[in-house]
C-alpha cells in the first residue's frame, strides 16, 4: 500500500515539474515573439521613412 502511494506522490511531482517548465517555456516564446514583432514594426517603420 505505502509504495503506491509512493508511486502517485512521484507521479504527482513529476506533474507539477513539468507544468511549471511548460510556463516557463510559454513565457519564452512569448517573449521571443513579442521582440519579433516589436522588430518588425521598427523596421517597417524606418523602410517607409527611408522611401517618404
Amino acid at each position: 500500500m505505502e509504495s503506491e502511494k509512493e508511486k502517485r506522490s512521484f507521479v504527482r511531482e513529476r506533474i507539477k515539474r513539468i507544468a511549471r517548465s511548460t510556463d516557463r517555456f510559454d513565457s519564452a516564446i512569448v517573449k521571443v515573439v513579442v521582440g519579433a514583432l516589436l522588430a518588425l514594426i521598427i523596421f517597417l517603420a524606418g523602410y517607409y521613412y527611408l522611401i517618404a
